[in-house]
């Protein structure tokens, strides 16, 4: 294939069609996900249902939704737990090798469409994506959740702009000490307070975020690119988009 995209090719890769197996690698993903939690929370709401109908039976209603009230509340410290190893065991690793699967596929499309990236920025967090800037062509590649999976090729003239945004989370870690009486053989004393610190860090996540206006498009688009905590490569791919 020749290097160059021909103008032509270059029309019909802004309608190349939607990636349907990276679309359907994180539908299946995170429907397989829900029923993992919808389970656990269902497992979990069965002893409240169980102890209610008991006692309704044999202790009358107020019994039956005290004892219910009581075992929900245990159970759903249970349910917050055991969602909690799913998460970590189960369901992250999984997330994360469907991902990186779709990802490595997503990538393998871009000789196809020509694109020889100068600059390329790949995810698989929260869901996989792609974007890719091919300067001496001219172009900017997209595939991504933000896309619903279309695949964008756009030139200039498709570009509206391009600029970094940022979103800061702050963290607050408290440590609390222990507290300390004092009394004489009389009972009389005095009793020292708990001290205690707290500790906050502020994380900041940039996002990349590209208008665009493809032929025909009624309105225009626009895609989210994470960067994380990289500020300057968001940046830089900003500049770079922006001198296309």
């Amino acid at each position: 294939m020749s290097a160059d995209l021909p103008a032509a090719n270059a029309q019909d890769a802004l309608s190349a069609g939607r990636d349907e197996l990276s679309a359907s690698t994180v539908r299946t993903t995170e429907q397989r996900a829900a029923w993992v939690f919808l389970g656990l929370l269902a497992l979990c709401l069965l002893p409240v249902l169980g102890v209610f109908f008991s006692n309704l039976f044999s202790n009358g209603i107020v019994s039956a939704l005290a004892s219910a009230l009581l075992t929900l509340l245990l159970m759903a410290v249970v349910f917050l737990v055991l969602n909690r190893v799913v998460q970590a065991l189960l369901i992250t690793p999984y997330r994360a090798l469907q991902y990186r699967g779709a990802l490595k596929r997503m990538l393998a499309d871009l000789p196809g469409l020509g694109v020889q990236p100068a600059m390329q920025r790949q995810w698989s967090a929260p869901t996989p994506g792609v974007l890719a800037l091919d300067t001496r062509q001219g172009l900017l590649y997209a595939n991504a959740s933000g896309t619903d999976y279309q695949r964008l090729l756009l030139r200039r003239q498709d570009i509206l702009g391009a600029k970094v945004e940022r979103e800061s989370e702050v963290h607050t870690q408290t440590r609390h000490g222990g507290s300390l009486a004092i009394f004489s053989s009389a009972g009389i004393g005095y009793k020292f307070g708990s001290r205690s610190k707290s500790t906050s860090t502020v994380v900041e996540r940039a996002f990349l975020e590209i208008h665009y206006q493809l032929p025909g498009a009624p309105a225009p688009g626009w895609l989210a690119v994470p960067f994380g905590e990289d500020r300057r490569a968001a940046d830089s791919f900003a500049v770079a988009i922006q001198r296309l």
